[in-house]
């Protein structure tokens, strides 16, 4: 017999004199399973938002009465409900770059490549971005949200994409950790020609956005990923190692590094309290259609990114783009990123 307990995301309940949180997935206090060996249950099983008790006594008449107060907070319990089904996704991500033979290649962190308006010459020195809101398209028209599985690149409602391995050039700014793949459930069982595309954001959800990286799970606890605006995030960084350097028109300077960095800007409030506001979201929007998406690359085209920005000068401010609204050297990425009005242009689908 198996008896389901659904539950309500983020809610502390009390079940005979034990506290215990639900985050949507799972009980995370360590005391739920003796709260459910007294109801007689053996083993625990988390499913979506559904906890499943296993191999239970006879629980009938009186006792499942006693059932429903004790979980009258969070939960609706029901002896013969059915294993909830669910159907895989899985997205995967590479990114390209020019080479000096004018052929478009998965970029690593050895070799140089041409970029921006002058065809410069340059390296990657790092690139990672967040995903978030990441939903299934199907041809009669549904957005089926997608529950990441949790892992150390991913969290139910973000992921973290690491295309860089801290080696080569990338060994100053990266790390030897790599991801190009996300992976989770939508609720109910689709046949993948009922699945025509998927769609997601460039950006974590506000409610994660704005907190200490030093105390949040991964992927959200990379120093490298935050920055200083409100403690919020980096969605995007890409960095390049430019080889004849950047010149700084506004101080006359020369530095090697060409960064963009896409993330909120302009936030006020209180990061304790959770409550902040920002003038500029900077979520990079893409969707993305095909019967076989789930067999090709979503990929990343650094040549489109910087194709209007010449990388071997900046015009103004900060160093490449840091999303200020008034940095120059923000517009040409911004349109091609989608952040301007226009649709994204630097996000397709691709053979693998």
């Amino acid at each position: 017999m198996i008896v389901k307990v659904i539950t309500s995301p983020l809610q502390t309940v009390k079940c005979r004199g034990f506290l215990f949180d639900f985050d949507g997935l799972k009980c995370v206090r360590s005391s739920q399973k003796a709260v459910y060996n007294k109801l007689g249950c053996d083993s625990i099983q988390a499913v979506g938002h559904v906890l499943e008790c296993h191999d239970c006594l006879n629980i009938k008449g009186a006792a499942m009465k006693k059932l429903l107060p004790i979980f009258a907070m969070c939960c609706v319990c029901s002896a013969h409900a059915q294993a909830i089904k669910t159907t895989p996704v899985t997205l995967n991500f590479n990114a390209i770059a020019k080479t000096e033979k004018g052929t478009f290649v998965p970029v690593n962190c050895q070799d140089s490549y041409l970029f921006g308006s002058e065809n410069s010459k340059a390296a990657l020195a790092d690139l990672r971005f967040y995903v978030s809101n990441v939903q299934v398209l199907t041809k009669n028209g549904k957005k089926l949200p997608v529950k990441l599985t949790d892992n150390d690149f991913q969290q139910h409602d973000v992921g973290l994409i690491d295309l860089e391995n801290g080696t080569g050039y990338c060994a100053t700014r990266g790390d030897e950790q790599t991801n190009q793949v996300l992976s989770g459930v939508v609720q109910g069982k689709y046949r993948p020609s009922e699945l025509v595309g998927v769609s997601f954001e460039i950006a974590v959800p506000n409610a994660k956005n704005h907190s200490l990286f030093s105390s949040s799970e991964a992927p959200l606890n990379l120093q490298a990923m935050s920055w200083a605006w409100l403690s919020g995030r980096k969605f995007m960084k890409v960095e390049l190692d430019v080889f004849d350097k950047v010149h700084n028109l506004a101080d006359d300077s020369r530095v090697s590094l060409y960064n963009v960095h896409f993330g909120r800007t302009g936030c006020t409030g209180d990061v304790a309290t959770g409550e902040i506001e920002c003038a500029k979201n900077n979520r990079i929007e893409v969707s993305l259609t095909d019967k076989h998406w789930q067999q090709k690359n979503i990929t990343l085209d650094l040549n489109a990114l910087f194709i209007k920005n010449n990388i071997r000068q900046n015009q103004n401010a900060a160093i490449g783009c840091m999303s200020a609204e008034t940095d120059k050297d923000c517009a040409g990425v911004f349109t091609m990123a989608g952040l301007s009005g226009e649709p994204q242009r630097i996000f397709y689908l691709t053979d693998r």
